[in-house]
C-alpha cells in the first residue's frame, strides 16, 4: 500500500540561506495545514525553490528529516503556490494589489472566459489575454509577468526537471532565458549549446528528439556543427578547424547520437548559413568560433599598436652597460651575456618577451629589470614611498601562486591577471566584456604560456598608450587550458623583440634535476635516468603498484619528521588505482586519520573533508583573495 506523500501548507516567515546558483534555500515556514504526524506551528523547510516571496502561502511536498546539528526539518522535493480554490477567490486574487489596473470586472471576465484554470491558461499561452476586452498590451504583459514570477518559475523548473536537467543546470538555464525558457527550448533546444556552459550536444539532442525535431532538421545540423567546433577548440586548444575535419567530425557526431544517415550537402548548407549569420567565421576553408577569431585578431592588432608607438625607448645620457655593472655590484651577482642582453632589450623595447627553461635565470633577470627600470625612472624601491598614485610597475600572472612568487622576488605587489583587469574569473570566456584601461608605465606578466587567447586579448586591449609590456614564460611548458598557444605563437614571430635564456644557472651543489629536465625537453633520455641520484629516485611500477609504493615513501618521510606541507604529489588523472582521488585518500589516512572523534568532517559526494586536511584551490575567488593553485589547510567546519 502506497504511503501518502507528506505535505505542509504555510507562509514563508524568513529565508535563512539562499544559493543563487542552484535555487537551494533554507526557510522558516509558519504552518497553516499539514498531514505530518507531529503538528508544529513553525518548521524549517529546505530544498530547491525558484522565485519565492515571504508572507505568501505555498504547499510543500516531501518528508521530515532529522539534521544532526539543526534538528527537525522538512526536506521538500516539490512545491507550488497555493491557488485560490473557488471562482470568487480567483477573482479576488486577480483583482488584488499585485495586479495594478485590473479591476474586479476585468477579473470576472478572465474567470468567466477561462474558468478556474485561468492562471494555468495565461501562463501556458502568452496570447490568451488578447480575447479579454479592456486588457491592453501593457496590462497583458504585466499580468503574465506577475503570474510568471509567483507561479511560472515553478512550472519552468518542473518542466526542466522532467527534461532531465539537474538543479544546477535548470538554474543556469532559467537565469539565462528567464520567463522565455520554455519558449526558447521549444523553438530551438540547440541554443543551449551556445548559451549554457556544461550542456553538451547529446543532452540537447535528447531534448530535441523528445520535442520531435527531425534528425536532419537545420537546427540540429547547426547544433552539431557548433558542438563539434567547440569540442575541437576547447578540448584540443585549437583556435580554428579545417573545413574537411569539421564536416567529418560533425556528421560522425550527428549519426552517433541518432541512427540516421546524414548527407554532406545539408550540413555544408547549414555551415554556410552559420557563416552568413556570423555564428561561425570562415577564413580560407578554416572555421573558427567568432570570439576566438576576433580575439586573435585583437591580439595582433594590440601588439602592432604597441610596436608602432615607438620602435625603441631611449634614456639620453645613460650608459646602460655601466648601470648594469653597478646593479651587479649592488646585488652581488654576475649576469651571463644572454641575461645582460635580455635586461637591455626589455628596458629599450615597448614590447618584449623573455623566455627560457627552468634554471636559466628568468627570475634573476626579472628582478634586475625591475630594479633598473625603477632607477631609470626615479621610482623608489619601496612602493609605499611612491606618492603620485598607483605604483607605475604592474606585476601579474595567471594564477595566485605565480603572482605571489613575483611579489616575493621583486618586493612589489602582484596580482592575478583577472584581478588586475577587474574580472572575477566567473565570466563566460567568450563574452566581449569591458575592461578598464590600466594605469602605469611598465606591465610585467609572468607564466605567459598559461594565458589563453581570450584572456590575452582582454589584457592587451587594456594596455594604454605609453605603457611598456614585458612577457615572461617558458615556451616548453604546457600551453593554456583554454584555446590557443599564445606564447608559442608570439615567439615564432621573429619580428617581435625577444631573448631566450639557454645557460643553466640555478643549480644547488650537484643537483641533477634541472639538467635532466633540459635533456628531456630536448628529447634526450640520459642513460643514467633509472639510476638513483642524491636528489632523485626512479621507481618502476605497474598501475596497481603506484599507490602502495607512494604510501611507503610517504610513511618513511613522515617517520623522519616531514609533514603534509612538505610533500607534493603530481598525478595525471583523477580516477583509477593511481589517480588523484585514491592518492588523496591515502594521504589523508597517513597525515590526518579519523581517530579523533572531536575532529569535525563533512562528506561531499565520495570525498570526506576533515579539519586539518591540506587542500588545493581549483577556482579563482578574488573577492576572498583566494586563487586557483593556492594551497591551504581546513581549520574549521561550520
Amino acid at each position: 500500500m502506497d504511503t501518502e506523500q507528506g505535505y505542509i501548507v504555510g507562509e514563508i516567515k524568513a529565508i535563512f540561506f539562499e544559493n543563487a546558483s542552484n535555487f537551494y534555500k533554507v526557510m522558516l515556514i509558519s504552518v497553516n495545514e499539514s498531514n505530518l504526524p507531529q503538528k508544529q506551528d513553525e518548521i524549517v523547510v529546505t530544498g530547491s525553490f525558484g522565485q519565492i516571496t515571504e508572507d505568501t502561502a505555498y504547499r510543500f511536498f516531501g518528508e521530515v528529516v532529522e539534521h544532526p546539528r539543526y534538528g527537525v526539518q522538512f526536506q521538500a522535493t516539490s512545491y507550488q503556490q497555493e491557488k485560490p480554490t473557488s471562482k470568487n477567490g480567483l477573482i479576488a486574487f486577480l483583482s488584488g494589489e499585485r495586479f495594478p489596473g485590473i479591476g474586479k470586472r476585468t477579473a470576472e471576465k478572465i474567470v468567466e472566459t477561462f474558468g478556474e484554470e485561468a492562471v494555468d491558461v495565461i501562463l501556458d499561452d502568452p496570447e490568451a489575454l488578447k480575447s479579454i476586452s479592456g486588457m491592453t498590451p501593457k496590462k497583458r504583459e504585466m499580468m503574465r509577468d506577475v503570474l510568471m514570477q509567483t507561479q511560472g518559475t515553478e512550472k519552468i523548473l518542473i518542466a526542466l526537471g522532467n527534461y532531465g536537467f539537474s538543479n544546477n543546470q535548470a538554474a543556469n538555464i532559467f537565469h539565462f532565458y528567464r520567463t522565455e525558457t520554455l519558449t526558447v527550448l521549444n523553438e530551438n533546444p540547440y541554443r543551449l549549446l551556445e548559451d549554457i556552459e556544461g550542456i553538451g550536444f547529446k543532452k540537447a539532442d535528447q531534448l530535441a528528439e523528445e520535442l520531435n525535431f527531425a534528425p536532419d532538421h537545420s537546427s540540429r545540423l547547426k547544433g552539431g556543427l557548433i558542438a563539434t567546433l567547440q569540442e575541437l577548440c576547447l578540448s584540443n586548444g585549437d583556435t580554428y578547424v579545417d573545413g574537411t575535419v569539421l564536416l567529418e567530425r560533425t556528421i560522425h557526431l550527428l549519426e552517433q547520437s541518432r541512427r540516421f544517415i546524414i548527407e554532406d550537402a545539408p550540413v555544408i548548407e547549414a555551415l554556410m548559413e552559420m557563416v552568413m549569420d556570423m555564428k561561425v567565421v570562415e577564413d580560407h576553408s578554416r572555421f573558427a568560433i567568432p570570439s576566438l577569431y576576433f580575439a586573435e585578431e585583437g591580439i595582433a592588432s594590440s601588439i602592432d599598436r604597441l610596436l608602432k608607438r615607438k620602435t625603441k625607448i631611449a634614456y639620453p645620457g645613460v650608459d646602460l652597460d655601466l648601470e648594469i655593472e653597478n646593479l651587479q655590484s649592488n646585488l652581488q651577482i654576475r649576469y651571463g651575456a644572454s641575461q645582460i642582453e635580455a635586461i637591455k632589450a626589455a628596458l629599450l623595447s615597448p614590447f618584449f618577451i623573455l623566455t627560457g627553461g627552468p634554471g636559466t635565470g628568468k627570475t634573476t633577470v626579472l628582478k634586475g629589470i625591475v630594479r633598473m627600470f625603477s632607477e631609470l625612472n626615479d621610482l623608489p624601491e619601496d612602493p609605499k614611498d611612491y606618492k603620485d598614485g598607483l605604483f607605475p610597475i604592474l606585476l601579474a600572472a595567471p594564477t595566485g601562486r605565480a603572482a605571489k612568487r613575483m611579489q616575493e622576488t621583486t618586493g612589489l605587489p602582484g596580482s592575478t591577471i583577472h584581478r588586475l583587469l577587474g574580472l572575477t574569473g566567473q565570466e563566460k570566456e567568450s563574452e566581449e566584456l569591458y575592461t578598464q584601461e590600466l594605469e602605469g608605465k611598465l606591465l610585467i606578466i609572468d607564466e605567459v604560456s598559461m594565458v589563453d587567447t581570450w584572456l590575452m586579448h582582454r589584457l592587451l586591449k587594456s594596455v594604454p598608450p605609453g605603457m611598456q609590456v614585458l612577457f615572461v614564460g617558458d615556451k616548453d611548458q604546457l600551453p593554456s587550458v583554454g584555446p590557443g598557444q599564445v606564447l608559442f605563437d608570439l615567439l615564432n614571430c621573429k619580428a617581435l623583440p625577444q631573448v631566450e635564456l639557454n645557460e643553466i644557472f640555478r643549480q644547488s651543489g650537484d643537483s641533477s634535476i634541472i639538467p635532466l629536465a633540459h635533456e628531456i625537453k630536448n628529447g634526450i633520455l640520459p642513460r643514467d635516468f633509472r639510476n638513483n641520484q642524491a636528489d632523485r629516485s626512479f621507481l618502476p611500477c605497474q598501475t596497481h603498484q603506484i599507490e602502495p609504493v607512494i604510501r611507503q615513501v610517504v610513511e618513511k618521510a613522515k617517520s623522519k619528521g616531514f609533514t603534509a606541507k612538505d610533500i607534493q604529489i603530481l598525478a595525471p588523472m583523477y580516477k583509477g588505482a593511481a589517480g588523484i582521488d585514491a592518492i588523496n585518500t591515502m594521504m589523508q589516512e597517513i597525515f590526518n586519520p579519523k581517530g579523533n572523534k572531536k575532529r569535525r568532517e563533512v562528506a561531499f559526494f565520495d570525498v570526506v573533508y576533515r579539519v586539518g586536511d591540506k587542500v588545493l584551490q581549483l577556482v579563482n575567488q578574488p573577492e576572498n583573495n583566494v586563487f586557483n593553485g593556492d594551497m591551504g589547510e581546513i581549520t574549521a567546519i561550520q
